[in-house]
């Protein structure tokens, strides 16, 4: 443990086995005595010299160190208030002084990821319909003169509301069994036969 030397008062680290270990660091054990009170002082001012060097070259270190990111945070500070006024002009409509501009690219790039990102969940809804949509086609297709429920064609009420859509679930459905065929991501549902 840290503890301070009864002799030099200097912090040392030290390690106590018993509790009537004295405190004395090791540096001044060497010196001990009544008749060695002159190396003593010596030997201390030659300690407190070297801590204080020490801390002092531990002081300028930090001292350097908290400049250069001062100097740093000046300069992110700079950049990052002429990028704010920039998003300020081309927000408030002056799209055309930031023609060429960092901020602008970041700004189109963001717009078109949200763009991007929004166009992928809808086509991700729009393929959940089409395949429940393909599961109800697949249940009504033909069957001779019956449909597949076992209806009369011409009394499904289910064939009639699918008519109109027959030619987009047939292109849907293409385009997924192309996309399986490629390995790429596809919306087939499980109970497709292409799927088993």
């Amino acid at each position: 443990m840290l503890v301070e030397c009864l002799c030099c008062h200097a912090s040392q680290p030290f390690h106590f086995s018993s509790s009537s270990d004295q405190v004395v660091c090791p540096y001044c054990a060497r010196h001990l005595g009544d008749d060695r009170a002159v190396q003593r002082d010596a030997q201390h001012i030659a300690l407190w010299a070297s801590l204080l060097e020490d801390a002092e070259s531990r002081f300028d270190d930090a001292t350097s160190a908290a400049q250069v990111a001062l100097d740093e945070a000046d300069v992110r500070i700079t950049v990052l208030t002429a990028q704010v006024g920039e998003l300020s002009r081309i927000i408030a409509g002056d799209i055309d002084s930031a023609a060429e501009s960092p901020s602008r690219t970041l700004l189109e790039t963001e717009a078109l990821g949200r763009a991007r990102r929004r166009a992928e969940l809808a086509a991700r809804g729009n393929d959940a319909v089409f395949a429940a949509l393909w599961a109800i086609n697949a249940r009504h297709g033909d069957a001779g003169a019956l449909c597949a429920c076992g209806e009369a064609i011409t009394d499904c009420p289910d064939r009639s509301v699918l008519a109109p859509v027959r030619g987009r679930i047939a292109d849907w459905e293409a385009r997924n069994l192309a996309l399986l065929a490629q390995g790429t991501r596809h919306a087939l549902p499980a109970g497709h036969p292409a799927m088993r």
